[in-house]
């Protein structure tokens, strides 16, 4: 009875191992790992630059980085429907290119609004990248 209850623990963990075979689950996983990493790369980065590079106070660094956290989560109220209208891939594709928005806006200058615009495009890129694989990720398991 014992052996057949550690057998039956090893075919539920085959079924995992399985369910996350399919490309498409290894892209969900890569693709929702890379949006986590980037963006807290990106919001380090900024605000370490904007206090000790170009010297801007801590409450305008924690302003930009508020506003890069309301970026991140705003667009969950229309997250769904444009998921909708372009489907998972493309909604990640858009994420990803809000990523390259927020890497060049912030090559371009060091104004405020540079930090400002590239923060805010780095929490949108994020949201419909993490979103979108997330939800890739989901319906690989569901299906």
């Amino acid at each position: 009875h014992r052996y057949h209850h550690h057998h039956h623990h090893h075919d539920r963990r085959r079924t995992i191992c399985e369910l996350f075979r399919p490309y498409r689950m290894r892209v969900a996983v890569a693709s929702a790992s890379s949006a986590m990493f980037v963006m807290l790369i990106i919001m380090g980065a900024t605000s370490l630059a904007m206090n000790r590079q170009y010297g801007y106070g801590l409450t305008t660094v924690s302003l930009v980085i508020q506003l890069h956290v309301c970026a991140m989560f705003i667009p969950c109220f229309f997250t769904g429907e444009i998921l909708a209208f372009l489907g998972k891939v493309n909604t990640m594709v858009l994420g990803c290119l809000f990523f390259v928005i927020s890497v060049l806006s912030g090559f371009t200058g060091a104004k405020i609004s540079n930090f400002l615009f590239s923060l805010i495009a780095l929490g949108m890129g994020w949201n419909f990248l993490f979103i979108g694989s997330t939800r890739l990720l989901v319906e690989g398991l569901t299906h």
